[in-house]
């Protein structure tokens, strides 16, 4: 019945996988945006992209969508709690509501008591789901990216402009013409075929050096509890198992301690770290809590993601695909031993690689002693530090330090597409000798104790445009950071927030037939926060960030921008009426234009409501260029308040930017 059930999920994929490219045009074909990467950052720009009105081809190398989260198998997402808005916070909504459905707790995984956890082929197919629900998104599975045709841009120097992709697939090749490209693969294909500048390891091309150092990456596998009379599969021994067996016994142990004691631990802590929902099994739904140890040993599903890093990993991996796809199957034989390690040593027979979550891979031989074993593998292992681009700023550790108390990073961008939160994170080597000393980084720089959140960071728009190249935007883990930076952007919710922010950078492009490095940041940014993304590292009592309403979207805007700053700690002050001052400032950001009349004194005065809508009226229109606030009356009780002068400058701001209208810009409650 099991496999069955699984025959049809597949088929079922298969079938919305087939349903997306039905549209698709005929060979050599053209769509207003290219996105290269189908992991979560790849899907959240093309699902952006589409819901903004165009086209969109979504070209991806395996036949999974998800990324590091379904094809890599990482479906338990590393996040910190403040981030779950835009496209990140819908897909965890429609991961509770599948797995309640099912009648089982997503809250399982990391020791903690407020997390997010599914299986691979659950991921999978919401993903698929998404994008098929977001309009024209055309999707191509199996296509490696080959070649990339750039032409020179006239009057523009030594400028090029990417203009179409070439891809290869067991049915050929194919080319992909487009206004825009976003790279989001796993380890930055696109960005080194279309000319851009870009980082790998302390390098920065051409001057790459392939030994270099870059993080582990770790092939993980699914595995369960098969129940009694079940024949799970067995790991084969094989010579290199002993090789790694001392790093194993280091982490996990018969008789180990219950995190967070001392390693190693014992199997139960091992389960609950990457712990995933087990609709198959009889256990009643409620009894593991991802904050409970005492429930840990009721998981019966869980992913090997902890002892089994593949160490040792250089810039060669990103610059050489013949060596990656060795070191690849090198780290599956790590993470095979480490089944055999499980089964013999930890006594744990009963649980193997799961054969539900429709993995079909074949990178290793049949010759192989584990192959049925690889067979139920993901298709691509996590990786964690890819080639990063050369953008127009890059983002060092001390643009993210955060103050703990406050809860945000010190640096505000007034161009920021994206939050983060976690901690600079990086597996493997952060001695002085492999950061990069031309950003300033250093070995001193790296964290001493693991701290789950300082609070949040943010990701300027900057970070995803290259220096010269034109028609390119970078995205998932391959935009423009240091490596120490890249330890904490590499992260399910940021990964997926700068795909949202590409996607809606790349469909203003397009439809504006201009350039990303001239697109207006607060255009990119209202197309954000209208599809409840937030950009403000701030959060207020009276503007609260559980209900994305129009005002909660104005307002992000206004504090991300520093014009209506915050009355207090705490509350922003939508209700308060505004003051003359506050009123010059918020219409000279929008229309860029200072109003006449006196501007010194009368910081009291406050700003009559039908006044107000009057010069707003006039704004933009003929012989509508001079107005003053000096005339208005000092009436409390007809003053407009913060909130309204906000959404009346932004109503008429949006109305002559040529964004009203638009239906994909106003989805918020409009209140």
């Amino acid at each position: 019945m099991k496999m069955m059930k699984n025959a049809l999920l597949c088929a079922l994929v298969r079938l919305i996988a087939l349903f997306c490219v039905a549209g698709a045009s005929a060979e050599g074909a053209s769509w207003d945006v290219v996105v290269v990467g189908a992991g979560m950052s790849g899907c959240a720009a093309a699902i952006q992209a589409a819901r903004m009105g165009v086209s969109v081809a979504l070209v991806e190398s395996t036949e999974w969508a998800g990324g590091q989260s379904t094809a890599a198998a990482v479906s338990t997402l590393d996040d910190m709690g403040r981030t779950r808005t835009g496209i990140y916070g819908e897909f965890i909504e429609c991961v509770h509501r599948e797995y309640a459905r099912l009648g089982r707790n997503t809250n399982i995984c990391l020791w903690g008591g407020d997390t997010i956890a599914f299986e691979p082929a659950v991921g999978r197919r919401i993903w698929m789901d998404l994008l098929r629900e977001a309009g024209k998104v055309d999707c191509f599975f199996g296509y490696e990216i080959e070649n990339a045709t750039l032409v020179p841009q006239a009057g523009k120097n030594d400028k090029k402009r990417l203009v179409s992709v070439r891809a290869r697939s067991v049915h050929g090749t194919r080319d992909f013409s487009g206004k825009i490209f976003i790279d989001a693969t796993e380890c930055g294909d696109l960005i080194p075929l279309a000319g851009a500048r870009y980082r790998a390891g302390n390098g920065v091309s051409p001057r790459i050096d392939p030994e270099a150092a870059i993080q582990d990456i770790t092939y993980v596998a699914v595995v369960r509890k098969f129940p009694p009379g079940a024949s799970p599969l067995v790991a084969a021994e094989t010579a290199s198992d002993d090789a790694w067996m001392e790093s194993f016994r280091a982490v996990v142990a018969k008789g180990g301690s219950t995190w967070p004691g001392q390693a190693p631990y014992d199997f139960a802590s091992h389960n609950a770290y990457r712990a995933m929902p087990d609709p198959e099994s009889p256990i009643s739904p409620d009894i593991v809590q991802g904050d409970e140890p005492e429930t840990w040993s009721a998981i019966t599903k869980t992913a090997i993601n902890w002892a089994n890093d593949f160490r040792g990993v250089t810039a060669r991996y990103l610059e050489d695909r013949a060596h990656r796809a060795s070191v690849d199957r090198a780290a599956m034989r790590k993470t095979a031993a480490f089944i055999r390690y499980m089964q013999t040593a930890l006594g744990e027979a009963r649980w193997s690689v799961d054969e539900s979550q429709g993995f079909a891979n074949a990178r290793i031989g049949a010759d192989d002693p584990n192959a049925r074993l690889f067979a139920h593998f993901p298709p691509i292992p996590y990786v964690r530090e890819s080639r990063r681009l050369v953008g127009l700023r890059t983002l060092a550790a001390r643009d993210i330090r955060r103050d703990p108390v406050l809860g945000r990073a010190l640096k505000n961008f007034k161009d920021a597409v994206s939050l983060g939160e976690y901690q600079i994170d990086i597996h493997g080597s952060h001695a002085d000798g492999d950061l990069e000393a031309d950003l300033g980084e250093h070995a001193s720089d790296f964290p001493k104790v693991w701290v789950g959140s300082e609070g949040v960071f943010q990701v300027p728009m900057a970070c995803l445009i290259p220096e010269s190249t034109d028609g390119l935007l970078a995205a998932e883990k391959n935009i423009s950071v240091s490596r120490m930076v890249a330890g904490a952007s590499r992260l399910h919710p940021v990964v997926t927030h700068t795909g949202q922010a590409a996607g809606a950078l790349a469909a203003t492009c397009a439809r504006g037939g201009i350039d990303p490095r001239s697109c207006d940041a607060r255009i990119v940014q209202d197309a954000l926060v209208r599809a409840g993304q937030a950009l403000s590292m701030r959060s207020f009592e009276d503007v609260p960030a559980d209900k994305k309403t129009l005002l909660w979207a104005n307002a992000q805007l206004a504090v991300l921008h520093e014009v209506l700053p915050p009355l207090g700690r705490t509350i922003w002050g939508a209700d308060f009426p505004i003051r003359r001052r506050e009123a010059e400032a918020l219409v000279a950001w929008l229309f860029e234009k200072l109003p006449a009349g006196e501007t010194k004194g009368n910081d009291a005065k406050y700003v009559n409501r039908e006044a107000f809508g009057q010069i707003m009226a006039r704004i933009g229109a003929p012989a509508g260029n001079f107005f003053a606030f000096s005339a208005f009356p000092t009436s409390h009780d007809l003053s407009v308040t913060r909130g309204e002068a906000l959404r009346a400058c932004m109503d008429r701001w949006r109305f002559l930017s040529g964004l009203s209208g638009r239906e994909e810009n106003f989805p918020l409650e409009d209140h």
